[in-house]
């Protein structure tokens, strides 16, 4: 469970929109530090701005231009192209939009399960490590020129699912069909980034129907009222109590 005492150390993270505000600022400084300085058009991001060129000028994808991924990225990139030009600027920006999307959501989705402190030093990790990186000496391993937007791309749809998997645990049937259009975008990406959501939106669908047991006694707290008997209520009020007793230790802001 979360430290009371770390809690309200940090609740002031909480009460003024500091976090957000430290990670916007680290998002435009890392952005004009690093503008136009990233990638390398004859390494890898050379062929991200070719193939939705090609595309644009009416190409077909595995017929006139060999592709060994998803056609999910390269169509986007295409459609990008077409409504806004063919320019390095149209994709560059498209790719910091996508990256300040995905900050966010990774933000939120940290903030849910372990708190605005740990949101914001994982937002800040990941913006200077993975986002703005420039690991070697061209800078095609970032989300701003990504040496495939597969990566990217990926791993954002990814972050939503789960959002969307893990909001409320209720298995409504809108989530639960938002969550399987978003694993068959996925899929059009990279096989590794369907193999690794598939499983985890099997965890978060199997899990509350395993579970089928009353929370323990450590994972509730002392001033929430107990639950006399779950044999006559619904079966969905009886699987969400369950998975709040099995996995409350692993989101106790979620649960608590």
């Amino acid at each position: 469970m979360i430290d009371t005492a770390e809690n309200s150390r940090f609740s002031f993270i909480v009460r003024r929109p500091i976090g957000p505000t430290i990670v916007c600022v680290a998002f435009v400084a890392l952005l004009i530090w690093t503008w136009r300085k990233l990638p390398d058009p004859l390494i890898d991001f050379g062929r991200e701005l070719y193939v939705p060129w090609q595309l644009a000028e009416g190409e077909s994808l595995y017929r006139d231009i060999a592709y060994f991924n998803g056609p999910l990225s390269p169509t986007f990139n295409a459609a990008v192209v077409r409504l806004f030009g063919v320019s390095f600027s149209t994709l560059l920006w498209t790719n910091v939009v996508l990256a300040a999307l995905l900050t966010v959501m990774l933000y939120r989705f940290l903030a849910r399960g372990f708190g605005p402190l740990s949101a914001t030093l994982g937002s800040l990790v990941f913006l200077t490590g993975f986002a703005f990186s420039q690991l070697l000496s061209n800078g095609n391993y970032s989300y701003i020129c990504p040496y495939s937007h597969e990566m990217t791309h990926g791993i954002l749809l990814s972050i939503v699912m789960l959002s969307v998997v893990c909001r409320d645990f209720r298995l409504r049937s809108a989530s639960m069909f938002s969550a399987g259009v978003l694993l068959g975008l996925i899929f059009l990406t990279k096989p590794e980034f369907f193999l690794a959501a598939s499983c985890a939106a099997t965890v978060a669908v199997v899990a509350p129907l395993v579970a089928w047991v009353t929370p323990p006694a450590s994972c509730v707290p002392a001033n929430r009222p107990k639950v006399r008997s779950t044999e006559s209520a619904p079966v969905r009020r009886r699987i969400r109590l369950a998975f709040r007793g099995r996995c409350c230790w692993m989101f106790p802001s979620v649960f608590l």
